[in-house]
Order: structure tokens, then sequence, then C-alpha cells
């Protein structure tokens, strides 16, 4: 059997990843048929990127709007000038105090993320409102006494594609009406 080369697993890992983020249901068998792999290499690049901690997780992406949830984007710019700490103290308890604060208020934390440009700090929500939502972030920003200096809360209007899945075109064609 020959040796692939490092650029061609690569590649082939790249292909395996974009076809289980569109249909992670789907069995090894059909992922390979549709690649144009055996199902023993596909099975062998899951089991590696699991162990190299490519794959970290398999998840259900379920739609909040039919559970009567709305989907919020929150972005958090912390004090850079910062002299008593608050901002590191923030950002290692951000966690345990950010899940204790969510649970609170009965808001699903979707994702966060610390990022590098206007906004240190993004989280994505889901809430049955608006209100809900901006209160658990004034919560927090006196929670973090000092570490955050501006919170902006965005109401997702309907999601165009997420996690990989395009949405109804029925959904973005009402939404363009408004515009």
């Amino acid at each position: 059997m020959a040796k692939n080369s490092r650029k061609q697993i690569f590649m082939d890992q790249m292909k395996i990843l974009k076809a289980i983020r569109v249909k992670g249901t789907r069995s090894i068998f059909d992922i390979g048929t549709d690649l144009r792999m055996s199902g023993p290499k596909v099975r062998r690049h899951l089991i590696t990127m699991k162990e190299q901690g490519i794959i970290v997780g398999e998840a259900v992406v379920a739609d909040s709007q039919a559970f009567g949830f709305e989907k919020f984007i929150v972005h958090v710019k912390l004090e850079t000038a910062n002299t008593n700490g608050a901002v590191r103290e923030a950002l290692s308890l951000q966690n345990s105090l950010l899940t204790q604060l969510l649970d609170k208020y009965e808001i699903t934390l979707v994702s966060s993320y610390l990022c590098h440009g206007l906004y240190d700090w993004v989280l994505i929500l889901e809430a049955p409102e608006l209100i809900v939502v901006k209160s658990a972030m004034n919560t927090l920003s006196r929670v973090l006494n000092g570490a955050v200096k501006d919170i902006i809360v965005d109401e997702v209007l309907t999601p165009v594609m997420e996690q990989c899945r395009k949405h109804p075109q029925k959904n973005i064609d009402e939404m363009l009406e408004v515009f």
C-alpha cells in the first residue's frame, strides 16, 4: 500500500470534515463513496482527527426559533487599561461566572470566542427575548467590575447559513423584503 503525502492526508481530512459538517449522521461508507475513498480509510482519518484533537466532539444543531428562542450575538469590549487585574480575572473565570449567570437568566451559550479586533469577546446566545439578554449582559458588566468597557447586543433576524447548513430560501426571501 502506497503511503500518502502529508499534503494528501491533509486534503483527505479536509474533505471528510466538510462532509460531516454538512451532515454528521452519514455512514462512513456513504462518506467514502461520495469522496471516492474506502470506508476503512475514512474511519482511520476520523480516528486520527479525534486523537489529534481536530474533532473535539459531536453536536446537534437545533432550530432555536422552533422552541421560541431567538439568537443573539454579543460583542464585549474589555478594558485594556487594567490596573487591578480585573480583565485577567474576568477571562480566567469567564466560563464558570458566565455559565452561572446565563443559567440564572435561562440563556443558552452557543459559542464564546476571544477575538483580536474591535471587540475582544464575542458570545453567541439563545434566549427568549432581547430584554433578557440585555439584563444578563448588564449583570455581567457589574460582576466583572471594571473589566468591561462596552457591550453591544445584536439580534439575529434569520440565519442564512448556520453550522455549514443553508437555511430555507423562504426565510431569506422574507428577510430581503424588509430591506
